[in-house]
């Protein structure tokens, strides 16, 4: 004979305890890398997309120079965030693996925690020791050489 639990009045009251959610500054480190090297290719199409102003479109040769000023400056502050999103995304992106391989990795089990801190410090050594620029680095990705 199967019978139906009884549920107390007094259960149904309190309030279900939910676990705390903890922020994990690491892997907002690793995604803010993230973000800066997509910064990086996006500046870096701005700067090759825009073009330079046409000279038929303006009377006086001062404006056209003008202009030509202006727009050179905007390619130069592109190319400039560009190259600081793609030399800054790496080093953000190493420190936080490092961070994530230290501090956040408490709950996987030592041989994950063993690799990942053997490929960090590798990325790392990689990284700081090669005769390439970070920006040479990020480029040769981005031209598929």
């Amino acid at each position: 004979m199967l019978t139906q639990p009884t549920v107390n009045s007094e259960s149904m009251t309190e309030p279900i305890s939910k676990e705390k959610k903890s922020f994990n500054f690491p892997i907002c480190i690793v995604f803010a890398a993230f973000i800066m090297l997509l910064l990086g290719s996006f500046f870096n199409w701005a700067s090759d997309y825009d073009g330079a102003p046409n000279g038929d479109d303006f009377v006086d040769d001062n404006e056209y120079q003008e202009a030509v000023v202006e727009h050179n400056e905007k390619i130069h502050r592109f190319e400039g965030f560009s190259i600081l999103m793609f030399t800054s995304g790496p080093i953000m992106l190493a420190a936080g693996l490092f961070f994530v391989s230290t501090r956040s990795s408490h709950d996987l089990p030592n041989w994950v925690r063993v690799a990942l801190m053997a490929g960090t410090m590798f990325f790392i050594i990689k990284l700081f020791t090669t005769e390439l620029s970070i920006f040479e680095l990020a480029q040769l990705g981005y031209y598929d050489l």
